[in-house]
């Protein structure tokens, strides 16, 4: 547990991000109203904590995958029509409850993602490796980063450290979904390999 006066500034942090995002209205998303200490420990109070119960997304067929990562997209367009950039997106973030897909706040996990494990790490596209802000392009980005990880069951970007990994992002050098699992359609690989792109402009919109 971080230290009291640590504490007080997190949760006056996360207080500002839940205000920013109040005018945010979509089905899937589970948004939070607080960030409490009880005992030792830190806990996200959910809107809707006491009728939904969800669980990690493990995956399953390829319509599955996609219909969550459809979800994904869903809420990623609410917040930009609202001129929110979510500042990325981790396959971490995805959740399940029986059919239904649901996506963690992303701006919230974003902000604790450093005290996270790596499941809730953000990928940073090339643009933002190279010292630019986090756009609505850089967002398509990482549902990319996601999409590769989820369909495929590898990182897009496979490396020995984190110098190397660096260097391939910005090389924009992927090995095609297909290669990797023959079944998925020539479509689906050339949208997540789109979004991919090192180049912003050239990625697809939402």
């Amino acid at each position: 547990p971080p230290r009291v006066s640590l504490r007080k500034e997190i949760q006056k942090e996360i207080g500002e991000i839940i205000e920013t995002e109040r005018t945010i209205k979509v089905s899937g998303l589970i948004k939070y109203l607080a960030l409490e200490k009880y005992g030792d420990e830190l806990y996200l109070i959910r809107e809707n904590s006491r009728s939904l119960a969800v669980n990690d997304f493990e995956g399953g067929s390829t319509e599955e995958t996609c219909r969550a990562l459809l979800q994904i997209l869903k809420i990623m367009q609410v917040y930009h029509r609202n001129e929110i950039v979510l500042g990325g997106i981790s396959h971490g973030l995805l959740k399940q409850a029986g059919n239904e897909y649901y996506l963690q706040d992303p701006l919230i996990f974003n902000h604790l993602s450093k005290s996270l494990t790596e499941v809730y790490h953000i990928q940073r596209p090339p643009e933002v490796i190279q010292g630019g802000g986090w756009s609505r392009e850089s967002d398509i980005f990482s549902w990319g980063v996601a999409a590769y990880h989820l369909l495929t069951g590898v990182e897009p970007y496979q490396a020995a450290n984190q110098e190397e990994k660096v260097a391939k992002i910005l090389r924009g050098n992927v090995i095609p979904l297909n290669d990797l699992k023959p079944e998925l359609s020539a479509a689906l690989n050339k949208l997540v390999i789109g979004c991919l792109n090192k180049d912003p402009q050239k990625r697809p919109k939402v």
